[in-house]
């Protein structure tokens, strides 16, 4: 093999190891790009103990289009509280097929030692600055998509809502698998 061939090859393994470098760090990265409603928000992901305790707490303020997600390994009665918060949170409880099984809205730092959280199992919790799940017309019922990678990072997006009338865009094939797969047939 000739010495430009040589070159070319080695800048053409380079090039791919770069860009392996760059898509293993995005993967591992602990926020992901999240679409509730018409809004997108990057989400820091806690699923570990000690970051799900630790939450947002202590934080004087949050980005409008940042929140959090908490990854719980077993559907529970998960329970939230305000200790040690600046700034009022919306949340939303999902279970462990997305559906938002309960939702408190603009919970105040102020409220606490009060727990707040659903009577029933969940699997998620997501939370957002006050007044974001009222700007996304986000109810109870609602579907969200909730796709897990290896590395716990998390995606989600509105797919079913049953109390709009127009269906969210997706082809109507997913649409229509969607809207199946949610009903209740028993």
């Amino acid at each position: 093999m000739s010495r430009p061939a040589k070159v070319i090859v080695c800048v053409v393994l380079l090039l791919i190891l770069v860009s392996l470098a760059v898509i293993a760090t995005a993967k591992n990265s602990n926020e992901s790009g999240t679409r509730i409603g018409t809004s997108t928000y990057m989400l820091e992901v806690a699923n570990t103990q000690s970051e799900r305790q630790l939450g947002l707490s202590g934080r004087q303020s949050m980005a409008q289009d940042v929140g959090m997600i908490f990854i719980f390994e077993d559907d529970g009665v998960y329970r939230f509280w305000m200790k040690d918060m600046f700034f009022a949170l919306d949340m939303i409880w999902l279970n462990s097929e997305g559906r938002v099984i309960h939702i408190e809205e603009s919970v105040s730092p102020d409220t606490y030692p009060t727990t707040f959280g659903p009577n029933e199992p969940s699997r998620y919790v997501v939370e957002l600055n006050a007044g974001e799940v009222d700007s996304n017309d986000l109810q109870t019922g609602d579907i969200l998509n909730i796709d897990k990678y290896r590395d716990g990072a998390v995606s989600t997006q509105v797919i079913y809502s049953p109390h709009k009338t127009t269906p969210p865009p997706l082809s109507t094939f997913e649409w229509a698998k969607t809207r199946i797969s949610s009903l209740d047939i028993s």
